[in-house]
């Protein structure tokens, strides 16, 4: 799914009022720096760092083993990804689905469905098959081989 994850977090004491104002405003800024990252770097960030599921399961791993705070905030951290993901005009997304009830409100006409389906099928095979190619790609050993030059 092209998720980057690293980095290093650092963690101070806060005020209750502090934590809270955090808790409600950090997703919010972390979508910012998300959406200005692949706005700077695009496809060929997700391409050359992204994670797919087994590299997201090592890095939850290696969350945890440091600590329940690291691992809480990787999975604010991915749930952040994947609702910004979901929101993509892809087709099989809802950010697709929302491209043809945007398409319905402006023609005021409804797509045919057996054609919205089909088209939404290929939309989460292609998804389906980057998924796979990132995955082998970047976080099996074996493979990433094959694709660096």
């Amino acid at each position: 799914m092209g998720v980057k994850l690293g980095g290093n977090q650092t963690w101070e004491q806060l005020s209750t009022g502090t934590r809270v104002k955090e808790a409600l405003t950090f997703p919010y800024r972390y979508s910012v720096y998300v959406l200005e990252s692949i706005g700077q770097g695009g496809f060929k960030q997700i391409w050359q760092q992204g994670s797919g599921p087994v590299g997201i399961v090592k890095e939850i791993r290696k969350r945890i083993e440091q600590g329940p705070r690291q691992g809480l905030m990787l999975i604010a951290m991915i749930s952040i990804y994947v609702g910004l993901f979901n929101l993509l005009p892809v087709p099989g997304l809802d950010g697709g689905r929302l491209m043809f009830l945007g398409w319905e409100a402006v023609s005021r006409k409804r797509v045919n469905e057996r054609v919205e389906q089909t088209i939404h099928m290929v939309g989460v095979l292609m998804l389906l098959g980057f998924i796979l190619v990132i995955t082998f790609k970047n976080d099996i050993p074996f493979f990433s081989r094959f694709f660096h030059h």
